[in-house]
């Protein structure tokens, strides 16, 4: 639950390893938050966190087995494409919001059927040429090269 969750966060953010960020434009949430509070007017898995350093989410993630790697990265790269097809905000239209959907869905391939095999295919072509019509031709080629 998200008491749960946010306590365990908590240990986390007092020692340093992440950093809670509120839900509303990346400010910083007071240290104090009390997840048992009925003051606490957030639940933690609406609020973002970072790692405080990119060695800690390196040593993070070298702990998870690599078939749960490649699902969380499908899972990301899916929740990204479906906020662009929301269209909720005009960010997430951003080719920016493309190439990183395209880059967590090629790093979750070995878990897609044949079909999402195809509809890859086309977005890579997509962020492709984005990418080329950017001038980002290495980024381009490694686009079109999967």
């Amino acid at each position: 639950n998200d008491i749960d969750l946010g306590l365990h966060l908590d240990e986390a953010i007092g020692e340093g390893m992440i950093t809670r960020l509120s839900a509303r434009r990346g400010s910083f949430c007071s240290s104090d938050d009390n997840y048992g509070s009925s003051e606490y007017r957030s639940a933690p898995s609406s609020i973002m966190y970072k790692f405080s350093h990119d060695r800690i989410q390196q040593a993070a993630y070298s702990l998870l087995p690599s078939d749960l790697c490649c699902k969380m990265h499908l899972s990301i790269g899916n929740a990204i494409l479906q906020l662009r097809a929301q269209g909720n905000h005009k960010r997430f239209a951003t080719d920016s919001f493309l190439f990183a959907a395209v880059d967590q869905l090629n790093r979750g391939t070995s878990f897609i059927s044949s079909d999402q095999q195809i509809q890859l295919a086309r977005l890579n072509l997509q962020a492709g040429e984005r990418a080329t019509a950017s001038f980002a031709f290495e980024t381009s080629t490694n686009y079109l090269k999967v």
